[in-house]
This record gives C-alpha cells, sequence and structure tokens, in this order.
C-alpha cells in the first residue's frame, strides 16, 4: 500500500502488477488492498501470450511453436474469462496485452483480438522483447486514454454478511461455481473469526461510548482537562505514553475514574 500510494505521488501512472491472474492475484488486489487502501483504479492491462493460449487449449509444451488455431481457440476462453471478470464484476475498463513471440502467426494473432473485440475489449501487441520501449507506445496511449474514461469500480463481495457468504460470492462473481463447501475445520475457523470480529466491535463500541462520555465529562470540567493533558505531556517526556503502556483511554479513565492527578501516579498505581 505504501509502495503504491508513493507511486501515484511520485508518478503521473502508477503501474500494479497485482500478480498471476483476475482470479488470484487481481481479485486479492481489487477486494481487498483497494478497499481498504481507498485506491479506485483506472484501467487494467490483462497480459496473455499465444503460446500459453494453446497450452491452455491442449497443446503440448514442444508444439507451441507451430501454428494451430484450433487448440488456440480452444485455449482462448481462459482469457475471456479473466477479461469478463475485470470488466463485468469489478466494471473496469480493460485493455489486452499479447505479448508477441516471434513464433505467432498474423493468423493467430488475428484470432485473438477478434475473439476480444466481441467483448468490447481492444488487443495490442506487445514488442518490448524485441523492439524495446518503442514495442509498448501504442499499448502506453492505450492505457492512457482508459484512464481519461469514467469507470463503476465495485467489488465481487461487500463487507456485510458472514464469513461464508463472503466466500460463496467470491466463487458465484469470480469462478462461476455454483458455491463452496466448507469442511468442518474450515467451518471451525470461519466461527473462530467471527467470533473474534464480534468481540471486536463490542470492545470498539464500548470505547467509543467511553470517548464519547470523556468529551462531554472534560468540557464540563476544564481543570481535569488540564490534568489530563499535563499528565499525556509528562508520559511522553518519560517515554511511557503507546498503546502498550498507557494510551488516552488510559489517561482518562485514570483522572475521571480513578482520581489520579499526575504522570508518577499513573505510573505506579494504575492498573490495565
Amino acid at each position: 500500500v505504501m509502495a503504491t500510494k508513493l507511486a501515484m505521488k511520485l508518478g503521473d501512472y502508477a503501474i500494479t502488477e497485482a500478480g498471476f491472474g483476475a482470479d488470484l492475484g487481481a481479485e486479492k488486489f481489487l477486494d481487498i488492498k483497494c478497499r481498504y487502501a481507498g485506491l479506485k483504479p483506472d484501467a487494467v492491462v490483462m497480459v496473455a501470450t499465444i503460446r500459453a493460449l494453446k497450452m491452455h487449449g491442449g497443446l503440448p509444451k514442444t508444439a507451441l511453436g507451430e501454428e494451430n488455431l484450433v487448440a488456440l481457440e480452444a485455449g482462448i476462453p481462459n482469457l475471456l474469462r479473466h477479461v469478463s471478470n475485470i470488466k463485468d464484476v469489478y466494471k473496469l475498463p480493460c485493455v489486452v496485452a499479447v505479448n508477441k513471440f516471434p513464433t505467432d502467426t498474423d493468423a493467430e494473432i488475428k484470432l485473438v483480438i477478434d475473439k476480444c473485440s466481441e467483448l468490447g475489449v481492444k488487443t495490442i501487441l506487445s514488442t518490448v522483447w524485441a523492439d524495446g520501449g518503442n514495442g509498448a507506445i501504442e499499448l502506453a496511449n492505450e492505457v492512457v486514454k482508459l484512464c481519461e474514461e469514467e469507470n463503476n469500480f465495485t467489488f465481487s463481495y461487500e463487507l456485510e454478511g458472514t464469513i461464508e457468504d463472503k466466500i460463496n460470492a467470491i466463487v458465484r462473481n469470480v469462478y462461476r461455481g455454483e458455491g463452496a463447501i466448507l469442511t468442518a475445520a474450515a467451518k471451525k475457523e470461519a466461527d473462530r473469526l467471527a467470533a473474534e470480529k464480534a468481540a471486536a466491535k463490542e470492545e470498539k463500541a464500548k470505547a467509543e461510548a467511553f470517548c464519547d462520555g470523556v468529551a462531554v465529562e472534560l468540557a464540563a470540567d476544564p481543570a481535569k482537562k488540564a490534568i489530563a493533558a499535563q499528565i499525556k505531556r509528562d508520559l511522553i517526556a518519560a517515554g511511557k505514553y503507546s498503546f502498550e503502556q498507557f494510551c488516552s483511554m488510559d489517561v482518562y479513565r485514570a483522572v475521571l475514574e480513578l482520581g489520579m492527578t499526575s504522570a508518577e501516579e499513573m505510573m505506579r498505581d494504575y492498573r490495565k
């Protein structure tokens, strides 16, 4: 997250390699990282090779250098599913970048372009291996164009609901499955995580209620407010002001509930 935000500050465009596949790396990047970091991607570059698509179509590795439109057409649905995930699930503009190999034929390239165009996605050849930076100029221009378009970026699942609800949403939306069946061990772990989340939510509610009460009480008693501020300063000077040692809630509790008046008294007698 820090690296991505730094890149966004330092350059006009920030490119993140989100990992392998729109069902693995991109799913985690979009559903988790972007959600919690408050990031909204502008566009996605889907990288593919004709050799890999022919292998997906059942061709052995030793035959990938030969033209084979049948194997290529059989493997293309793999690419199209990833493209569909980006466009239809995450609602992001997408361009397919085909890393061109010397063995790729014009007929194979045309087949990929035609199939992707059926989904409304442009396919651009990347020849950086042979031509260096000049081999990616067309691709870069298309990415800039897509970045300037409005998009309705969304997630494959919402935060509301149980862990099992979220897993099922990913299975249905990203993998096009009917749902997930959790093993007993997985179900037990999901229940444990849910209980931890509920406990944390309850603790947060208690803390917020306490802080609301603190604000009211300190506003009505300037003397106690001054004492709390002085204790904070003294704890900071003593190197004792941290979440693990003494935090703001500890100081307010010590002053308002226990009647303490100094950092020395707090460090000696206060117990979390």
